[in-house]
């Protein structure tokens, strides 16, 4: 038996298509926004950065999706969060090529070291609806605008293959991102016998250590899947001046076990703490875990 927490891959039909078109939907109230970033970023170079961050902030919020979807595979969610984000990518297209069309002329902005050139222009949502139904517009705008360039670095166009290598980066980056963004919830601690995600509750008193037990031995003692330091928990009263554990505790009645995420703190001849990482979602039997969130709560 597993002395850790591993999802069992479970996935119902219905939650495939909640997370999909829940994706689809975060993924487009975004797209704007990016656009507009991508637009007027003033550092060419820092927009390699934004499909990034946007298949980040995607992912970030989808969290609630994927628990609602309750999909306990962390590839699948990958792979449906991915496949979501698309539309997204693809508005966030739609939305550029309205402001290819509505350019107003050339403005400046200075960053205070610099002053930069920017291309001012204007995006009506209405516009942006209507090209999103006109995927062949788009496609006629890029091959234009492909041809003759729309920005220069360092002087030199940027047009023809290096043009259609930028979208191309952009959609890769932006995929290979999101597409690394979603499982990481799906790897929550689940209770298959209840039918719930575990809550994440970060237990707010320190857990104190035997004067002959240091850090090193629960991190030894935990990796073995030996939790004896948790059988009986009791609070440091002194946190600042000893060794200590500080836990998140995944817990609900009834669930026949719990789950745990134990940071250890080792007080070093300085007398700072030095901060480690010890385990993470250790299984506990359900009376450890409702014993450690007695006490330690």
């Amino acid at each position: 038996m597993s002395k850790f927490y591993k999802p069992s891959g479970y996935f119902e039909t219905k939650g495939v298509f909640l997370v999909f078109f829940g994706v689809a939907v975060v993924a487009a109230l975004l797209a704007v926004p990016y656009a507009l970033a991508v637009w007027y970023c003033p550092i060419v170079y820092l927009a390699v950065f934004l499909p990034i961050l946007y298949a980040k902030l995607v992912g970030w919020f989808s969290f609630w999706v994927i628990r609602r979807g309750q999909i306990r595979n962390s590839q699948l969610a990958n792979l449906i969060g991915a496949l979501g984000s698309v539309p997204g990518l693809y508005l966030a297209w739609a939305s550029w090529a309205v402001l290819v069309n509505n350019i107003e002329g050339l403005g400046s902005l200075s960053l205070g070291w610099r002053t930069v050139t920017i291309v001012e222009s204007s995006l009506p949502l209405a516009q942006v609806a209507s090209q999103f139904l006109d995927p062949l517009d788009i496609l006629r705008k890029m091959s234009l605008i492909g041809g003759q360039g729309l920005w220069k670095v360092e002087g030199i166009s940027v047009n023809g293959l290096h043009l259609y290598g930028i979208w191309i980066l952009e959609a890769l980056l932006f995929l290979f991102f999101a597409s690394r963004s979603f499982g990481k919830w799906a790897k929550l601690p689940y209770s298959e016998r209840v039918n719930k995600w575990f809550p994440k509750i970060k237990l707010a008193k320190a857990l104190a250590l035997p004067a002959e037990v240091s850090v090193e031995d629960v991190f030894r003692g935990l990796k073995a899947g030996q939790v004896g330091s948790l059988m009986d928990p009791r609070e440091e009263s002194n946190p600042s001046y000893a060794n200590h554990c500080r836990l998140i505790l995944y817990y609900l009645p009834k669930a026949e076990d719990a789950y745990v995420t134990v940071y250890g703190y080792a007080l070093k001849e300085s007398g700072s703490l030095k901060k480690s990482f010890l385990a993470r979602y250790l299984k506990v039997p359900e009376e450890v875990g409702q014993r450690l969130y007695e006490r330690l709560k």
